[in-house]
């Protein structure tokens, strides 16, 4: 969701940023061709990054959270971009554009900006349950059940992960048993959520499955 926190990461680049773009092509095509309406990002995402000022950046983001929450997601993305022409590292911002990106359709776009988040931050959690959204989207499941796995061997308590992940597999056959699994530790989990309260409505409605 647009407004999520992330650690702007600082760390030193060395090499390229790899992103499998012979994956994302074929999910992107596989969804319609949504590559052809895709924009330029307004940056250019070759590291090492130079000169960049985390400072700006934060405060950059920021102002796109509150835009976002407003309903005025035109000038968060201004904002966003901005954050990142000031600090191309600044995962958050990243996040953030890839959310509103992902919002209109353009897939592609979105892919790169939650692809380069996870480089940046390879211990956040966040983009990768945005590339799982993003997969789930593009109707490519086993992709998505990939990146929410990563994300629950990272946090295994989150309640999104867990929560996209069983519903994920609910939509597929012979996955119901992991399903199960999944929807009594989200029913079970401490804190309460959107999630929490779904998967319990579900057990409810499914007795079959959750006694499996």
């Amino acid at each position: 969701m647009i407004g999520m926190r992330f650690r702007c990461a600082g760390k030193a680049w060395g090499m390229p940023l790899r992103i499998s773009y012979m994956l994302l092509a074929v999910v992107l095509m596989s969804a319609g061709g949504c590559m052809r309406g895709a924009q330029s990002v307004g940056y250019r995402t070759v590291l090492p990054v130079v000169g960049s000022n985390r400072e700006l950046a934060r405060q950059a983001n920021s102002c796109g959270v509150a835009s976002a929450r407003a309903g005025d997601l035109k000038a968060a993305e201004v904002a966003f971009r901005e954050a990142l022409r000031a600090d191309l590292s600044c995962a958050a911002a990243h996040c953030n554009l890839g959310n509103i990106l992902l919002s209109r359709g353009q897939l592609y776009e979105a892919a790169l900006e939650f692809a380069f988040a996870a480089k940046v931050d390879s211990r956040a959690v966040e983009p990768k349950i945005n590339l799982g959204r993003l997969y789930e989207t593009a109707g490519w499941h086993a992709a998505a059940v990939e990146e929410y796995e990563k994300a629950l061997s990272l946090d295994r308590d989150n309640t999104e992960a867990m929560g996209r992940l069983a519903f994920v597999c609910l939509q597929s056959e012979g996955n119901s048993q992991s399903a199960a699994s999944l929807l009594r530790g989200l029913a079970q989990a401490n804190r309460n959520s959107r999630w929490k309260r779904w998967a319990s409505r579900e057990l409810d409605r499914s007795t079959g499955l959750a006694s499996q």
